[in-house]
C-alpha cells in the first residue's frame, strides 16, 4: 500500500499509472486567487503538474490494484502476484559454424592446400632420375 498526501487538489487532477514495476503519481495543481480593493482588481492563476515515480520491490497484480483519494490524502492499494511462475528453458546448440568462422576456415583451408602444393612441387624438382 502507498499513501501519498495531496491537499487541496481535485481527484480528477490526480493521475496514477503503474508500469512494471514502477508507479507513477502525476498531480495537476490549479490556483485561482481573487483580490478587489476599490483602487485595484488581481486576479491571478497558477497551473503546475507535479509528478513522483517510486520503484515497487514485488511483483504486482495490475488487474487488482485500486487508487482512491479522500481528504487529501491518496491511498493506492497494490496486491502482490500470488503465484510466481518459474519456467525452465531448454538450451539447444545451433548447428554449424557461425558464418565469419566459417570464411576463416575456408581461407585457412586454401592457405594450406597452396602451401601443401608448393611444397609438392618443391620435392618433384629436387629430386633427381639417375
Amino acid at each position: 500500500m502507498v499513501k501519498a498526501d495531496i491537499p487541496d487538489i481535485d481527484a480528477k487532477n490526480i493521475k496514477v499509472h503503474l508500469t512494471g514495476d514502477r508507479l507513477t503519481i502525476y498531480a495537476d495543481v490549479e490556483v485561482e486567487e481573487e483580490q478587489e480593493e476599490e483602487e485595484y482588481h488581481i486576479h491571478e492563476r497558477c497551473y503546475h503538474t507535479y509528478h513522483r515515480t517510486m520503484r515497487l520491490p514485488t511483483a504486482v497484480d495490475m488487474d487488482r490494484a485500486v487508487a482512491e483519494y479522500e481528504m487529501g490524502v491518496l491511498t493506492v492499494t497494490l496486491p502482490k502476484v500470488e503465484v510466481t511462475v518459474t519456467k525452465l528453458l531448454e538450451v539447444t546448440p545451433k548447428k554449424g559454424i557461425r558464418p565469419k568462422m566459417a570464411a576463416k576456415a575456408k581461407r585457412l583451408t586454401e592457405r594450406v592446400k597452396r602451401v601443401a602444393k608448393r611444397a609438392k612441387g618443391k620435392v618433384k624438382t629436387e629430386r633427381r632420375v639417375a
